[in-house]
């Protein structure tokens, strides 16, 4: 799912939906920041972008996560495979936050 962080109703919807479900929630982001901390939350900075399935892919397999917000994510067509497979596998909903607001109108979700 991508979103832009100008999209606040929908961002406050999905964190409340994702604080119901008792698992860890993250945000991947070097320039973002949670403006309230919410229960099981977790703020880590975005690692370089070789290393973000890495680092996704074991924040998932950890069995404790809900949901993964990552500022920018940026991934070629089989990193994006990877990703929803491991998705639907673990049950977890990645989000990727853009500061661009033209998403408002070209909100996209994915199958995960």
């Amino acid at each position: 799912m991508e979103l832009s962080i100008y999209q606040g109703s929908q961002l406050r919807s999905l964190m409340q939906h994702f604080t119901q479900q008792n698992k860890w929630i993250y945000l991947l982001a070097n320039n973002l920041r949670f403006k309230r901390t919410e229960h099981h939350s977790q703020q880590l900075p975005r690692p370089e972008a070789e290393q973000t399935l890495e680092w996704l892919e074991k924040l998932m397999s950890a069995g404790k996560t809900c949901a993964l917000f990552v500022e920018e994510l940026v991934l070629d067509e089989l990193n994006r495979k990877r990703l929803e497979q491991l998705c639907r596998q673990f049950g977890v909903t990645v989000v990727s936050l853009s500061k661009e607001k033209g998403l408002d109108n070209n909100l996209v979700f994915g199958p995960w």
